[in-house]
């Protein structure tokens, strides 16, 4: 609250009107203070990804792909810039990459493309990404090929089914059975006027192949030629060749379709991988990857197929690096571009020789996994090339000639961790900085003043520029921020640390965007959401990531420096926490083996008293073994590292139940007011409790799901509730703060859809009742097991699936708390202030004087979406955005919201408006102009007003 004739409350008001920063925090002021970073996620191969014109007639083309997170789209090769994206499927980083094996995208006639999901096949227009038709067949699909002669799609089922698809109304214009239904379809050929359709069966010891016609369905003939063995597995062939291939441990076999001819080419047991390319019917380019213990290799093969004889030409030449081929027919001549870290190498398909060379101004940041590129020849000789290489990071990047061009941050789309870090962590350090002045002698407090003095010296030079930016401001709007580490005066700049699926870790700059400030690589090739224990902010701008293998990293998350690796011996199933020292800065990572009689970890192995100190009041809590509830322990550190634990209390379910999550209060969660005053002026006192966690866990059998409210240091069920007619198959999200949990499931009740359901504790159901509130020394030991909190309920129906819940939070828990929803349907987050999900409204009758005054409003059953109010994301469109983090800004009536998926969004939210902070629309412009007005006038009267005093003195 400010106060009256405080001088710093004058020289904050004067830094709020120069500050840019705090121009809009408003509502309804979108896209100045919050941020999108639009994904597709990574490429999978270079089959689905393509240069492709975007328009029938038109010269220019877009690039075109198809993500790990199932994510079809654009991309405007110039500028990197997104043009459109379809989403094909949804799941988690792990479930969307093995969806997307059954995943594909194809090139189709007059600007189209045709994409490909396990059952579902689509048109799309290439420039707009409109939907022309869709098709859904019954049972996943194998392959598809258009024929343009024709203007029909082909589809083989895994089945044995074919079908013809007419591209301009996605009608059925033909369907054949092939095999009776028995075989398994592989792959389709086309090779002059007649369609090759490769079978495949798990006990066949030759190759099946059948010849349909394109224009009719009919099945002219039927070949059962080469010889191969029951563990070979069919290689993607590009479909213009008159080739199919196979591959078993040391060979790859390339049939020629319709004959008996196999050639077999050795594969040294060192190949990990191969892919074949193709532009023409006669040429056939293999490119190799292998990996010894000393180093990598790669190499590739030009090979010409004439009257069904494959006939190796020439050899492009071994290279101790990974490097990755990409083969393009421009019309003058065939090309194959070499793509490693270092450079861009092009080679002529007839002369056999290298032509173009261009290096790179700088080392690509990770290894190229596959690249897309198209060669130019021009008149005058000159070749020029660009070309989007996708990287072992994730990442991809368009290079043209010897300059990369751009740069998309792909990986943020597969990220399985977040957390936020502080770029200046002020308010603490001050605190504890003056706290160590204030207890030293004369001196001492001196020279610490007079070096934290000095340190803060290296903001200068931010602040000057600041100073700049913030004087252009009041003019108009103020040029964006650099990246350079500069005071935050309202706690709006916060670092968000990614951990990526490639092991990689990425941090986002709120203020500025969601820029990548940094990247450093964990030396992992893949980190899925099993893989990882957490990211834990360490204090003093450290992360900490921590992996089931028992790694952990140790990153500066500033500047992104790696400080330290270390490994600790936890099981997969352990539970990973952090503690800190009541009395010093000290922090430790604490692992809690899921078995029961084993030590548990701590690390930094160090200043073991310390940690003493800090668990000898504390009860840690895990799963217990098998998952079939949450076990309580002490635990003691011994020397060495290690805990000895101690079992305290245990909750088990009963065998029908599984448990589906478990939710503790925020970190960060104070709370402001014990008490909620009511309208006739009494209180009901919160049930105020930072040991809660909430179980929720489901019984499929029943289709019930369970929710049990616990005290993690006594073991206490404090609460529990169940909901029956529940789809436990469906996701089943909560989120607890200060005295209250929200949770929201499906149901299949009279009421059927989403529900959302809020709960709130108070000490005691009477009013002005503290119950044991008030009294000194409350706790958790000492509570009886039979007192439980007075908890009162309310459900809401809500009109779309929600995928997660979250509270904001701000520093001091005064202001109004929101409740954030992921609403995927809906491409938005939502935030709904928890007066709306008030469970004392009341039901069936308006409010009276007294419940008005507090704040209350009649209850109506139907929660529906106000875009406007509710809408942090205004009228952008979020794609897989599923999870929430928040933490709080120096601003009390701010909290910072980021939500993460597939696109990153974050923003500022303000529940109770921003009381503390002038508006974007205020006119500082106006309000200076009018202290000068009232400076320059009062100079101008002064002397006036001073010879009238003077006369009037006269006059007496």
């Amino acid at each position: 609250m400010w106060l009256r004739h405080n001088p710093l409350h004058y020289f904050l008001l004067a830094g709020s009107l120069l500050s840019s920063s705090c121009q809009a925090v408003f509502s309804d002021e979108a896209f100045h203070t919050d941020f999108q970073v639009q994904l597709f996620g990574t490429a999978l191969d270079p089959s689905s990804t393509f240069f492709h014109q975007a328009a029938a007639g038109k010269t220019g083309s877009l690039l075109y792909t198809l993500s790990n997170r199932l994510v079809i789209g654009a991309i405007n090769p110039k500028d990197g810039a997104q043009v459109w994206r379809q989403r094909l499927g949804e799941g988690t980083v792990s479930e969307s990459e093995e969806l997307s094996k059954s995943a594909w995208l194809r090139k189709s006639k007059d600007g189209r493309i045709v994409s490909v999901f396990d059952k579902a096949i689509a048109l799309w227009d290439a420039a707009t990404g409109r939907a022309v038709w869709e098709y859904s067949a019954s049972v996943t699909v194998a392959d598809v090929i258009t024929l343009e002669a024709e203007n029909l799609l082909v589809v083989a089922l895994k089945g044995g089914e074919v079908k013809a698809i007419k591209l301009a109304s996605g009608e059925i214009a033909w369907e054949t059975l092939v095999g009776e239904g028995r075989d398994v379809a592989s792959n389709f050929n086309l090779v002059g006027d007649r369609l090759f359709l490769t079978l495949s069966e798990p006990a066949a010891t030759a190759l099946k192949t059948v010849v349909i016609s394109p224009a009719t369905g009919a099945q002219l003939e039927t070949f059962i030629d080469g010889v191969f063995g029951q563990s070979d597995n069919h290689v993607s062939t590009p479909q213009m060749l008159p080739i199919t291939a196979f591959r078993d441990s040391d060979q790859l076999k390339l049939n020629t379709l319709g004959t008996k001819q196999t050639k077999s080419l050795g594969v040294d047991s060192t190949v990990h991988d191969y892919r074949l390319h193709s532009v023409t019917q006669d040429t056939l380019f293999i490119e190799y990857w292998a990996k010894s213990p000393d180093s990598a290799t790669s190499w590739a093969d030009f090979y010409t197929i004439k009257d069904g004889v494959v006939t190796k030409k020439t050899s492009l030449p071994y290279e101790n690096a990974i490097s990755v081929f990409s083969l393009s027919d421009s019309g003058s001549g065939i090309f194959a571009t070499r793509v490693n870290r270092a450079e861009i190498r092009i080679y002529d398909a007839e002369s056999e020789n290298q032509v173009k060379a261009f290096e790179l101004p700088k080392l690509l940041p990770a290894e190229p996994l596959h690249v897309v590129a198209e060669v130019v020849k021009r008149k005058d000789g000159a070749i020029a090339v660009r070309a989007a290489v996708t990287l072992a990071d994730g990442n991809m990047v368009l290079v043209r000639n010897d300059q990369i061009v751009w740069t998309r941050q792909e990986a943020l789309a597969s990220a399985v961790a977040a957390e936020f870090v502080d770029v200046h962590e002020v308010e603490d350090t001050l605190e504890k900085t003056l706290h160590a002045e204030e207890t030293s002698n004369l001196v001492t407090a001196y020279i610490k003043r007079v070096t934290r003095h000095i340190e803060e010296l290296k903001y200068l030079p931010g602040w000057i520029a600041g100073f700049q930016e913030s004087i252009l401001g009041i003019f108009g709007p103020a040029t964006p921020t650099d990246t350079a580490i500069t005071k935050d005066p309202f706690g709006y700049r916060k670092f968000v640390v990614l951990v990526t699926r490639f092991g990689w870790v990425t941090a986002i700059d709120t203020a500025n965007r969601g820029e990548v400030v940094w990247t450093i690589n964990l030396g992992k090739t893949e980190i899925l959401e099993k893989d990882i224990k957490g990211i834990f902010h360490f204090g003093k701008g450290v992360v900490l990531v921590v992996l089931t293998s028992g790694d952990i990293y140790k990153i500066d998350a500033i500047t992104g420096k790696g400080l330290k690796r270390t490994a600790i011996q936890i099981l997969p199933s352990a539970s990973v926490m952090t503690v800190e020292s009541p009395t010093s800065d000290d922090r430790w990572i604490i692992a809690i083996p899921a078995r029961e009689s084993v030590k548990g970890w701590f690390w930094p192995d160090e200043k073991e008293e310390e940690l003493t100190k800090a668990l000898s009041k504390a009860t840690l809590s895990r799963k217990c073994e098998g998952s079939t509830g949450i076990c309580g322990y002490t635990a003691k550190p011994i020397i060495g590292g290690r805990l000895i634990l101690t079992p305290t209390w245990s909750f088990r379910l009963p065998q029908n139940q599984k448990v589906v999550s478990i939710s503790t209060r925020p970190a960060h969660d104070p709370i402001a007011s014990i008490g909620k005053v009511l309208g006739d002026r009494s209180v009901m006192y919160k049930y105020v409790n930072p040991h809660l966690a909430l179980l929720i866990a489901s019984a499929p059998s029943s289709s019930s799901i369970y929710l049990y409210l616990l005290d993690t240091v006594s073991g206490a069920i404090l609460h529990t509730s169940i909901q029956t007619d529940a789809d436990t198959t469906r996701p089943i999200v909560a989120t607890i703060a200060e005295n209250w949990y929200v949770y929201s499931y499906y149901s299949n009740s009279d009421a059927r859809g989403t529900q959302l359901v809020v709960t709130d504790f108070y000490a005691s159901a009477t009013k002005n009742d503290p119950a044991r509130l008030l009294q000194q020394n409350i706790s958790s030991y000492d509570q009886p097991r039979s007192t439980s909190p007075y908890g009162i309920s309310q459900a809401f129906v809500f009109p779309h699936p929600i995928t997660s819940l979250a509270t904001t939070t701000t520093r001091q828990g005064i202001t109004t708390r929101a409740v954030l929803l992921s609403v995927p349907k809906l491409g938005s987050l939502l935030a709904i202030n928890k007066r709306t999900l008030e469970p004392r409204r009341p039901v069936g009758r308006e409010p009276t004087a007294e419940e008005k005054e507090e704040g209350l409003f009649k209850y109506e059953p139907y929660l529906g979406v106000d875009h406007g109010r509710a809408s942090l994301s205004h009228i952008r469109d979020l794609v897989g955005v599923e999870k929430i983090i928040t933490t709080p800004s120096l601003l009390e009536s701010t909290s910072i919201v980021v939500g993460w998926g597939i696109d990153i969004f974050g923003t500022r939210t303000n529940p109770s408006e921003a009381f503390d902070v002038l508006g974007r629309g205020f006119n500082k412009l106006a309000l200076i102009g009018s202290v000068l007005a009232v400076g320059v006038g009062t100079l101008f009267l002064r002397p006036m007003v001073r010879k009238k005093q003077i006369g009037q003195r006269w006059a007496q």
